[in-house]
């Protein structure tokens, strides 16, 4: 019940909140997140051209693209404090206007065509999709 979710915050915070101040920082909920958050593998998409990302943030949101065909994005970041945040020992972001992040596809079309052996039908679907979101 309630009394129960109550107890289990107020131990959750003594926990994670190092500080004691009954708020947790960036770095308190980051570790909170590790240890109890849900893995979700993603995928940057890193662009150099700043046309090419508006486009695909358009053909993405305002095409109605089947998410059964086109992978969805998540998040975008297109200022340079952003890309400038990305920075890590052996990458630096600093050529790259924008990023998106996208769930990780767990499988490609090479390996659909191999494993599931799609109709014309569930091809030409495909392609009409795929067609329609590089326009």
């Amino acid at each position: 019940g309630v009394d129960n979710d109550d107890v289990i915050l107020t131990e959750t915070m003594k926990q994670y909140d190092k500080d004691g101040d009954n708020v947790l920082s960036e770095d308190e909920f980051v570790d909170f997140c590790r240890d109890h958050g849900q893995k979700c593998e993603i995928v940057l998409k890193f662009f150099s051209d700043t046309q090419q990302f508006q486009r695909e943030i358009i053909a993405r949101e305002e095409s109605n693209l089947d998410k059964k065909f086109v992978v969805q994005k998540l998040e975008t970041y297109d200022t340079a404090e952003d890309i400038a945040g990305l920075k890590h020992d052996q990458f630096d972001p600093s050529r790259y206007t924008a990023v998106m992040t996208m769930p990780f596809a767990n499988r490609s079309l090479d390996t659909i065509w191999r494993s599931e052996r799609p109709s014309k039908e569930y091809i030409c679907a495909y392609a009409k999709q795929i067609m329609k979101a590089i326009q």
